[in-house]
């Protein structure tokens, strides 16, 4: 028998592993929406009973959809939920979110305005523990580490250097028949905790000179756990911003010379830690990608970086990708030029 869904305007896609909790926020925000006529479809990616007991509760104000991917791996159990998909716009979003009663509407009402634009995305406001440190909260290199995207911006396009994030992003379905998100990107058991999935999928977008669209009203909140506050976690989620710097990009990006901390400052505040620390695990995780894929045209230059940033001098900010990185350091590496 065919699929007897009635064919939404809007249809919702998220991955979930072993987040009940988070999960049961995240549906129960999507009773509130302005609009009403979408459905939510939730694939499970390999989680415990918890979350199917989740899955199993009376929800109201839409269709929900339930999946199985059994293989860990957000970009394969995305491309599982792409797959049922019927609505004419199709949104992306985390587990660990809440959205704002507006942000369904808010996107459909751009689909309908702009019907040259294939993208549509709005803020993602993080919502930190309490216990965490301002600075960390405000401190501008944190953005990539807690997914936050609040340019100041009016209703339009977006510029050409941004992209939106996974949490927040909706696509025209007629613009996206046939495609699918990256194996070789995002968390997964092969590819560890690693991201880069949602931009990459957007940049096929841009790249096709389609319009990206920023709605301001379509917010969404993501819910930051205490775990990904504490400096192992940063340390390591820098490494693998790295990796998909490299990946991406093709060649390496440095930004340490932006920084403004004294390179050769004996002492470390907590923030100075958190920055500091941070590069050194970004430019490992530029030279384990390209050592992983042969590619050994940027070592001296990475390496230079690194001993800019003087990280034998500081151990512990190493993450434990960075420590068990097995790459050789040349003998004599040049220092960078004064440009970068």
């Amino acid at each position: 028998m065919g699929d007897t869904r009635q064919k939404p305007a809007v249809s919702v896609l998220v991955c979930t592993r072993n987040r009940s909790h988070q999960l049961e926020r995240m549906l129960g925000s999507m009773n509130w929406q302005s609009l009403k006529d979408f459905e939510v479809i939730v694939v499970d990616n390999g989680s415990t009973a918890e979350t199917q007991e989740v899955l199993g509760l009376e929800w109201q104000g839409f269709q929900l959809v339930t999946l199985q991917e059994t293989k860990a791996g957000k970009s394969r159990a995305l491309n599982r939920g792409l797959s049922v998909a019927r609505g004419e716009l199709l949104a992306f979003t985390d587990d660990d979110i809440t959205a704002t009663p507006a942000w369904l509407g808010s996107l459909y009402a751009a689909y309908m305005k702009y019907p040259s634009a294939a993208v549509f995305c709005g803020p993602i406001i993080p919502a930190f523990p309490p216990e965490t440190p301002g600075w960390l909260c405000t401190h501008p290199r944190s953005d990539a580490m807690f997914g936050r995207f609040e340019p100041d911006l009016p209703e339009g396009p977006l510029p050409d250097k941004l992209l939106p994030f996974g949490a927040n992003f909706a696509v025209r379905a007629s613009d996206a028949t046939g495609m699918q998100f990256r194996l070789d990107l995002g968390p997964s058991e092969e590819n560890g905790p690693s991201f880069g999935e949602d931009a990459e999928f957007t940049a096929r977008f841009r790249q096709q000179l389609k319009e990206l669209i920023f709605v301001p009203e379509a917010k969404v909140i993501h819910h930051v756990e205490p775990s990904q506050t504490t400096l192992a976690s940063l340390l390591e989620r820098a490494f693998y911003l790295g990796k998909e710097t490299a990946m991406l990009g093709g060649k390496p990006k440095f930004v340490h010379r932006q920084s403004d901390f004294a390179l050769n400052s004996p002492s470390q505040t907590a923030a100075e830690s958190f920055e500091r620390g941070g590069l050194i695990n970004y430019y490992f995780g530029q030279l384990a990608q390209f050592s992983g894929s042969g590619n050994s045209s940027f070592d001296v230059d990475l390496w230079s970086a690194l001993e800019e940033l003087e990280y034998r001098a500081y151990p512990n900010l190493l993450s434990r990708s960075a420590m068990n990185f097995k790459g050789t350091q040349p003998e004599t590496p040049t220092l960078l030029a004064q440009a970068r």
